[in-house]
């Protein structure tokens, strides 16, 4: 698990920071205004497009650009520059970063846990600007996904986009039976298609870090990670797993695939997917990319509204403009259009959407439990001990989440 020293120091320093440079209220004056946007290079020709409509609505409003480099020596430095400004009060006005995941190649994070950071007082509530906004009473937001940016009842931070999992394949998925990950095993297990067996079977591993989310509740300090169930499922997969690499002869085309929503080709109207549940049949989307507003900033409204153009900034048939794509499924319905999904699949993809019940962060605890089941997984016919390496690697998912809601 990675250092987070720099966080913790980050939480305590920065209300010392907003107490020393005191009231933070917005100033209106005649100078031209400079709003300072800090993203990723993979969101900097949307964000910078995002700015120069917003330039060209205002004509006293200047607004800078700060993107941060993907060398990781570079980045590393950046990084700790920039929280040295946050704790003093210095950070940038806004925030339009991608959010932690599972396998990526760009680190580290800026705020590898997000929850914490939520938490901390480094962003700003953004109640007082949705209360006024109409488009949260008119838009299709998915708004169990807000549930993700609040503390203490706040909205402080607006999920942009997300990433869930769905297991894709020809027709005949739709006979997959069970509303549980467990289920879905089982069914798997028993079932006579050898494509679909090998795909799920071989498949679930890389989703291991979400087989059971939210794990945690930030809100009450509560670990909600049932390690009992995932030790449970854990050694059922991986016993299923051996057998299923001693005795089957493997499909050579991949009929059936476990993949992001984003990556699943749906040209075809023989592809039909299937959100992939649980332990307990929850269906939840990790989010991928998320706006805040930064605590110190004295244009915080500007900055909702700059954050708001990525969410109603659409042309009239809901579709939305180049300046307002970022990488990741839409937060709202009438905008998953934009993934350039077939006319003939996007009901499909509609109905999915609805089924999501809620969003979540992925830390590096999910990393960690999804790499070790990765690795174990690509062994290959080892005397597995499963009881012992599942143990393993939940009791210290178990400690580990301990500590990320203690800190």
């Amino acid at each position: 698990m990675r250092n987070n020293k720099g966080i913790r120091v980050l939480v305590i320093c920065v209300y010392l920071a907003l107490v020393m440079t005191g009231c933070m209220g917005e100033k209106h004056t005649d100078k031209k205004a400079t709003l300072t946007v800090l993203t990723e290079q993979a969101f900097e020709s949307t964000v910078q497009m995002r700015a120069s409509a917003m330039e060209d609505e205002n004509e006293n409003l200047d607004i800078q650009v700060e993107v941060l480099p993907l060398d990781m020596t570079i980045r590393e430095n950046e990084i700790q520059k920039l929280q040295i400004e946050i704790m003093a009060g210095k950070g940038p006005d806004l925030y339009v970063l991608t959010a932690p995941m599972e396998m990526s190649t760009v680190e580290p994070d800026l705020f590898d846990n997000p929850y914490q950071i939520i938490q901390s007082g480094a962003f700003a509530p953004l109640d007082s600007y949705m209360d006024e906004d109409s488009y949260w009473k008119e838009g299709s937001y998915k708004k169990e996904f807000l549930e993700v940016g609040k503390h203490g009842g706040k909205q402080y931070l607006l999920p942009l986009t997300c990433s869930y999992y769905v297991l894709a394949g020809i027709q005949d998925i739709d006979i997959l039976e069970g509303k549980s990950l467990g289920e879905w095993l089982e069914y798997a297990k028993l079932s006579e298609n050898l494509p679909l067996r090998q795909c799920i079977i071989e498949g679930l591993s890389q989703f291991g870090g979400r087989w059971f989310q939210p794990a945690v509740d930030y809100e009450t300090g509560q670990v909600r990670f049932d390690k009992e169930k995932w030790k449970q499922f854990g050694e059922t997969y991986f016993v299923a797993l051996k057998k299923f690499r001693q005795q089957e002869q493997y499909t050579e085309e991949p009929t059936y695939r476990i993949s992001h929503m984003n990556e699943v080709d749906l040209s075809s109207e023989e592809t039909h997917f299937q959100v992939m549940p649980d332990l307990d049949g929850r269906k939840m989307a990790a989010v991928s990319a998320y706006g805040a507003v930064g605590m110190s900033s004295n244009k915080k409204e500007i900055g909702y509204d700059f954050l708001m153009g990525f969410l109603y900034n659409k042309t009239e048939d809901g579709k939305w403009t180049e300046e307002a794509k970022l990488q990741g499924i839409p937060v709202q319905e009438n905008c998953l259009n934009f993934m350039r999904f077939p006319d003939e699949q996007i009901e499909a993809v509609r109905k999915g959407f609805r089924e999501l019940e809620g969003a979540y962060f992925i830390t590096n605890v999910e990393k960690n439990m999804r790499d070790a089941l990765v690795e174990e997984n690509q062994v290959g016919l080892p005397e597995w001990d499963s009881k012992g390496f599942v143990n393993r690697i939940a009791e210290q998912a178990w400690i580990d989440y301990g500590i990320q809601v203690k800190e």
